[in-house]
């Protein structure tokens, strides 16, 4: 497997693993036979911050993010937000590279 490839199979099974598509011990297994995804082991994502700790990190969300007081408007948002990516997908047009 090429450099490419293992850091791609290594961050799409970040994200599997992140999304509980994989058993959490899954990750450490990984871990042990690709060394570069040791430096991740215990990571913590930026949706696991809080609304301080996000602030902190990034400084200049301050200016124009507000948070939410309740979780009651996040149905409607995942909802435009899966709206979105399937219009993206159904509009995406058919490419292909020659390298």
């Amino acid at each position: 497997m090429t450099n490419l490839g293992r850091r791609l199979a290594s961050f799409f099974f970040l994200i599997g693993t992140a999304s509980g598509q994989y058993p959490a011990g899954a990750l450490k297994t990984q871990a042990q036979l690709m060394p570069e995804l040791q430096i991740y082991m215990g990571a913590r994502s930026v949706v696991d911050l809080s609304p301080e700790e996000l602030l902190q990190s990034f400084p200049e969300l301050k200016k124009n993010l507000t948070m939410a007081p309740d979780d009651s408007e996040l149905p409607a948002i995942l909802r435009r937000v899966g709206e979105n990516v399937e219009a993206f997908f159904c509009h995406l047009p058919n490419t292909t590279s020659n390298g």
